[in-house]
């Protein structure tokens, strides 16, 4: 067996197949030598490091780790290396699917598989929560019994490899994302789809109503699993008539509260009054349209968790769904090919008085409002980073209204991850001498 690469994942790989599996001989394969002598080192058994792809005809099981794009790698595997690959999530699923709570779509799916997990704790279940939220599958085996109700957070790049999906699946979304680790759009939505193509039909599948031809299409030649939609009309409704419920939470993820009211109300049984009652009780997630700060009367928003267009405009659209008026906001990051041309027309006929822009995308986008040619275009700045964006935005955005970072692009080349970008935000704009909390 080969464990290709050696981030978090693959070292709880390692060490999952040689403590629990006990396995004795293994091979890994990653590019950072420093990192594979911490491994051989930390392996009691025989371990054999491998160097090139050509490598992968002697071994009859790969785990791949996610970030690994094989596309990239396509030309250098035979068919027959590429039916080998498997990976964490694929054994966890083979193992544990049946009481698996899988959540992917590209936005939404952190926010609705911790939200998932609260109410269940609340209700007093055994419920265990990881996957692409940050906690490898195989960290979580010693938390696992057979009544656990597992809730993954599943990633395109996770579900790449699979064999069995799991019992309970949620498709939330489909949009424009890592072009820079697929051949294409529908390479990336297959992916994902994959979480429902490996379902048998006791299984449920909950998706939204604008990916149901996908579905369709993928699903043709096979007995679907239970399916439920999500409709706008649904979404609407609840953000009508449980508007206090879902204030605490924010009205830009009334879209992920149906799909968790879906799961838990209409497939696992959980009434709606304790679903409800515990809704208001659930922390939403940092970096997530976080209001932080207010400086000079302007309120200081952190959507840095944004990193394609659709997410920037359900922002504009939260903010202003809660009667906050957007004065600036700040874009931009790494160039993976993405389409802006949605998001510069809807902000070409918004209310936004400014608009500051980051490398790369930065030039990309400019060109797209010069294209537009509209009177009511926002101010556009081009700014060398973000903590120039800050001081730029202090002294530009109205007061009265919110200043919002919602970059609509990925953070690397610049930052680790969202994450960082979200630290480095909230810490430039608290830099301010005249802040007030």
């Amino acid at each position: 067996m080969l464990v290709w690469g050696l981030g978090r994942e693959g070292k709880s790989s390692v060490k999952f197949l040689s403590e629990v599996a006990n396995v004795q001989e293994l091979a890994v394969m990653d590019s950072d030598s420093e990192v594979v002598k911490s491994t051989a080192e930390s392996f009691a058994g025989s371990l054999k490091v491998v160097t090139s792809a050509e490598e992968f005809r002697n071994f009859n099981i790969i785990l791949k780790a996610p970030g690994i794009s094989v596309h990239k790698l396509q030309k250098k595997l035979r068919a027959q290396d590429l039916a080998k690959i498997s990976s964490q999530i694929d054994v966890f699923l083979q193992l544990f699917g049946a009481q698996t709570i899988g959540i992917t779509g590209t936005k939404g799916k952190s926010t609705t598989a911790s939200l998932i997990h609260h109410i269940l704790k609340k209700c007093g279940h055994d419920a265990v929560l990881g996957g692409n939220i940050g906690v490898p599958v195989f960290e979580l085996v010693s938390q696992c019994t057979k009544s656990s109700k597992i809730v993954l957070e599943l990633s395109s790049h996770q579900l790449e490899f699979l064999k069995r999906g799991p019992h309970i699946a949620l498709l939330l979304n489909l949009f424009q994302d890592h072009l820079d680790h697929y051949a294409d759009l529908t390479t990336y939505h297959q992916a994902k789809l994959n979480a429902v193509k490996c379902q048998t039909p006791e299984d449920f599948l909950v998706y939204d109503e604008s990916v149901e031809p996908k579905v369709r299409a993928y699903l043709k030649d096979r007995q679907p699993s239970r399916q439920l939609s999500v409709s706008g009309g649904e979404i609407e409704e609840l953000k009508a008539k449980r508007a206090d419920e879902i204030s605490g939470v924010g009205f830009q993820n009334a879209h992920n509260v149906v799909f968790v009211r879906r799961t838990l109300v209409d497939i696992l049984g959980i009434s709606e009054t304790a679903f409800f009652e515990h809704l208001s009780s659930f922390k939403t997630l940092e970096h997530r349209l976080e209001y932080f700060a207010t400086l000079d009367e302007v309120e200081y928003y952190d959507d840095s968790i944004s990193t394609i267009p659709e997410a920037t405009i359900l922002a504009v659209s939260a903010l202003e769904s809660a009667h906050k008026s957007v004065g600036t906001v700040i874009l931009g990051g790494m160039d993976r090919g993405i389409d802006y041309a949605k998001l510069v027309e809807f902000l070409s006929t918004s209310r936004i008085s400014h608009v500051i822009l980051l490398p790369n995308t930065g030039a990309r986008i400019t060109q797209h409002f010069r294209e537009l040619g509209t009177k009511t275009t926002p101010e556009i700045h081009s700014v060398q980073n973000l903590e120039e964006a800050v001081r730029l935005a202090k002294t530009a955005t109205p007061r009265k209204t919110a200043c919002l970072l919602s970059p609509a692009a990925a953070s690397y080349g610049t930052f680790k991850n969202f994450h960082e970008r979200g630290v480095a935000f909230q810490q430039f704009v608290r830099a301010q001498r005249s802040y007030i909390s």
